[in-house]
């Protein structure tokens, strides 16, 4: 049977209508349940679910392991024991009595061996020892107090690091947005006026050659769309990565590219080394090292203890305590170290060397970070100025392309042209956003720097 073509064609545009439809519903239905994000959010889970910091977490609770560790040496300690024996065979204990005789006195008898075990033997003992003069103990809580401050330290400069690269992730995703974005809104200009040509060309007003170059204009800009795209998916990709957030999860971002802070004054040196805690940590580093060094001298000198014990044992050849000892004893233990070869005296100065190295890394710590400041302050400056500069740009660009549309439009301009003023307007636009994140960046360095939390 021979359909019609018309209700061929009308079955077609209801198909198509209703495949446009559901791919309508599709994309809102996505973004209905895609998760929204600002900086805060981001920077929230990934203060949450960073494996970076929960490392440095796993540090700082070794360090307070490593403190109840030396607090411990301190303390007294008490052991106690206890014990059974079973003597399977008797123990004897043979004895030989050579006496002379005496004249008129019948000679003794004396038996040659006497049992000298039982078949139970039943012990218990408890000790008490306590250190009551020790060098090396007390260093050794000092170091473990300064090992935790150390560490604390340590921590707050890795979840700086950890914040401060996080916030550089999240604006450069939004950079990247906005220029798959712009390379959207370049496509839908070229194709508009591909259209537009298209028109012209049918109504005999322009040429095959404009035709041709407004169609090379168009086409060329889809792949840009989808390298955009791609650049753009794989950085969200990375903060998911970051964020602990499921890379099967669709990511929006909130957030503009034209809001930033204004330029920062540099604070005081001093004032910043009291708030980075790098620096404090390398302090506390060096505290620690210069603890060493008293730990080490301390071989040199002597240690006491005492020590408290109790001893109960009983014997008997039935189940029962019986033949009962209850001992007591006390006593105390000096330890003075005479001579080790040399030993504690080597152990002493790589002790001092470590130290002094220390000092010396602290100098080049502070010199480094004053030199940072200065280098910052001078990247937040050239990109203040790149902002307002590309903006000027901009406008410019902007004005020249609406130009070039309207002239296209009454014949006095080529599409070459018109191609020629889009991709300046374009490249402007993309470089006033690149000037804006170089200085976002450069600011966010500049908060690390300083010690803001």
């Amino acid at each position: 049977m021979n359909i019609p073509k018309h209700k061929k064609s009308g079955e077609y545009r209801v198909m198509k209508s209703v495949i446009n439809l559901i791919v309508i519903m599709f994309l809102i239905f996505s973004s209905t349940f895609a998760k929204t994000i600002d900086v805060d959010e981001f920077l929230s889970l990934v203060r949450e679910n960073s494996k970076d910091l929960k490392l440095a977490e796993k540090e700082f609770e070794m360090a307070q392991a490593n403190k109840k560790e030396a607090y411990s040496t301190a303390l007294p300690k008490i052991f106690s024991q206890g014990s059974y024996t079973r003597a399977i065979v008797p123990h004897y204990m043979y004895m030989d009595f050579d006496m002379p005789s005496i004249p008129g006195v019948p000679p003794m008898e004396f038996p040659d061996k006497m049992k000298a075990s039982y078949n139970n033997q039943f012990g218990f003992s408890a000790r008490l020892e306590q250190t009551l003069f020790s060098p090396l103990v007390g260093n050794a809580i000092t170091a473990a107090k300064q090992y935790e401050k150390m560490t604390d330290k340590i921590y707050s400069t890795s979840l700086r690091f950890v914040m401060t690269a996080s916030k550089k992730v999240f604006y450069q995703a939004l950079l990247l947005k906005k220029v798959h974005d712009i390379n959207i809104k370049a496509e839908q200009n070229a194709k508009e006026n591909y259209s537009l040509v298209k028109t012209k060309f049918k109504a005999g007003t322009v040429s095959e050659l404009a035709l041709y170059q407004a169609e090379v204009n168009w086409k060329s800009k889809i792949p840009e769309i989808t390298k955009s795209l791609k650049n753009y998916k794989l950085l969200l990709n990375s903060m998911k990565e970051l964020a602990g957030i499921p890379f099967e999860d669709e990511l929006n971002l909130k957030g503009d590219m034209v809001t930033y802070p204004e330029l920062p004054e540099i604070p005081e040196l001093e004032s910043v080394l009291k708030m980075r805690p790098d620096y404090s940590a390398q302090e506390w580093q060096g505290k620690l090292l210069g603890t060493n060094v008293k730990a080490q001298f301390s071989g040199y000198l002597p240690s006491l203890s005492g020590n408290l014990t109790y001893a109960y044992s009983s014997m008997s050849d039935n189940w029962k305590m019986e033949r009962e000892n209850n001992d007591i004893m006390v006593g105390i233990s000096l330890n003075i170290p005479i001579w080790t070869g040399g030993y504690t005296g080597a152990q002493v100065q790589k002790a001092q060397v470590n130290y002094d190295k220390a000092q010396i890394e602290l100098e080049k710590t502070r010199e480094k970070i004053q030199k940072e400041l200065q280098d910052i302050y001078l990247k937040l400056k050239e990109s203040k100025d790149r902002i307002q500069f590309s903006q000027s740009i901009l406008s410019t660009a902007k004005k020249g392309y609406k130009i070039a549309e309207t002239s296209v439009e009454n014949g006095l301009a080529t599409q070459l042209e018109l191609k020629d003023a889009h991709l300046l307007y374009s490249q402007a636009e993309l470089g006033y956003y690149a000037a804006i994140l170089d200085y976002l960046m450069a600011y966010f360095d500049y908060e690390q720097a300083i010690g803001k939390k």
